[in-house]
Order: structure tokens, then sequence, then C-alpha cells
């Protein structure tokens, strides 16, 4: 970080990007949105770097939450507080509150939603952020957002309860947490596929046995 400030100080440009033979296609911004100091990040801002500019689809804000298992939260409070979107989406769709349900930690995803991040935004394969949390077995993210109003069922997606179903482990935890929440127990996709059916697909007996008790 000493040396990018120093290179800075002598001229260097902080909107040059990679070049293509570059293994690491990350712009400066956004890695300097990774680093556990902030001094590169802060000073990028105050040289009016533009925080929502996406390099391969990837902002700052994006990096920031994806490139970093517990979200760098001081980096993404830091980004929000400076103009940041919330909203911005990557490539293959997901926003930064679908890379946030990654952490046990829901500080992030309490930070982007204080920022007006969507919480149904669907990613390019029709997921939710609740149903990236589920994927991933996090109940704890789960159920944060299902308390802030999160849908079970969000408008054009997949049925969040399927996700849950067929998450790797055998555990009815993440089903129970949705049908409690009044997650629809038949709710079936555009390939007419239940919860039911990922759960026996996935071998989950355990799963199956909770979802026969609730109705399937």
């Amino acid at each position: 970080v000493d040396r990018a400030l120093q290179l800075l100080d002598a001229g260097a440009d902080p909107q040059a990007m990679p070049l293509p033979e570059w293994r690491d296609q990350r712009s400066l911004p956004a890695l300097a949105a990774v680093l556990p100091d902030l001094r590169l990040l802060r000073e990028l801002i105050v040289r009016r770097v533009d925080v929502n500019q996406p390099h391969r689809g990837m902002t700052p804000l994006l990096a920031a939450t994806r490139d970093s298992w517990h979200g760098r939260p001081d980096a993404v409070m830091t980004l929000l507080a400076n103009g940041a979107d919330p909203r911005a989406s990557d490539n293959d769709g997901n926003t930064p509150l679908h890379h946030a349900v990654r952490s046990s930690d829901p500080g992030v995803a309490a930070l982007l939603r204080d920022a007006a991040a969507e919480l149904d935004a669907l990613n390019n394969e029709g997921h939710s952020p609740l149903a990236m949390a589920c994927q991933v077995g996090n109940w704890r993210l789960a159920k944060f957002l299902l308390e802030r109003g999160a849908h079970s069922e969000p408008e054009g997606g997949a049925p969040v309860l399927l996700a849950a179903a067929g998450t790797e482990e055998d555990d009815p935890a993440g089903v129970q947490l949705l049908l409690k929440h009044k997650a629809r127990v038949d709710a079936r996709d555009r390939q007419r596929r239940s919860a039911l059916h990922e759960a026996a697909l996935a071998g989950h007996g355990d799963i199956v046995e909770a979802l026969l008790a609730a109705g399937a």
C-alpha cells in the first residue's frame, strides 16, 4: 500500500486498467477494496476515481463483497458512503448482496440493506440473495433476510424452498425456517420441480421427511 501511494504521488494514473495479458484483471479501485489497509481506497476516492466504474463486470463494491469471505465491512461502508451503487451486478447478474450472504456475519448484508440494496434481486439463473444463502446453508443470513422482507417466491425467480431442499447437507433447518415464514411447500419452478423433487434427488432423507410432514 505504501508503494502504491508513493506511485500515485509521483503521478501514476489511478484510472489505469490492467493490461490484457495480466492474470489479475481487477481494476485498481477493486483491488484497493479488498485490501485490509483502506488507505489506498480512501486515496483513490479523494482523487475522484469513479467507485461505480465496472471493469469486466466488477465494481469495487462487488469486489469487496465477493473476494473476501468476511465481506470487508469497513471497505463496504467506505464505498457506500462515497456513492457506490448497492444494486450494481456482475456478469452473472449477482449483486453485492448475493455475494454478502456467504458470510456468517450479517453485518455487510445489513449495510447493503440500509443503502437500499434490492432484497429480491435475481441473478442470471433466477436466484435471489435468499436463495444463495440457502444454497450454501447459511441459515443465519437466510433468517436475517426473511425478517427484513425477502420473499420465498421472488417475482420471476425460482422458489427459494427448492434451494433449501437441495443444499449440500441433509439439514432440514433451512426448509423449516422457510416454512415458518409461510413458504409454500408445493411451490414449483419453471421446470415444474418442487422442493420434494430437489430433496429426493439430493438423497436428503431428513429434508424429505420435513417436507412430507408439512404436507408435500
